[in-house]
């Protein structure tokens, strides 16, 4: 989903076996995420998008020290509208899960898929 998201904004990105995430070359994009607290799971995602990229330079990111990190906005030379970049991921996420995603006003849309529901959108905390 994250990928179809990436292409659709003119990044591709890819997956790199031993490193979870979305990478685009050397540079991660996408942090992937999950949790299980009681028994319920969580998970979820953090798209870079357009953010600064100047502290990335001084800390070891999702624990990685050969790898960097890197944004939409870094690789298109552009800025993208979160609001666009949402309706994008709920677009995508609908496209494929099969299913209608509702865009909620907040951090998170809703997935209904029969009787569970997941968080789009967000990062849940968990490994990157």
């Amino acid at each position: 989903m994250c990928m179809l998201v990436l292409s659709r904004q003119g990044v591709e990105g890819a997956r790199d076996e031993g490193h979870p995430g979305i990478w685009v070359g050397r540079s991660k994009i996408v942090a992937i995420g999950m949790n299980v607290q009681h028994g319920i799971t969580q998970h979820g995602f953090a798209l870079n998008v357009d953010l600064d990229l100047k502290p990335y330079r001084h800390i070891v990111a999702c624990g990685i020290r050969d790898r960097g990190v890197t944004s939409i906005a870094a690789l298109t030379g552009r800025s993208c509208p979160m609001r666009r970049l949402k309706s994008s991921v709920a677009e995508a996420a609908g496209e494929v899960l099969g299913c209608v995603v509702r865009e909620e006003k907040g951090p998170y849309a809703e997935v209904n898929l029969g009787s569970s529901a997941s968080g789009v959108g967000s990062s849940a905390g968990g490994s990157s």
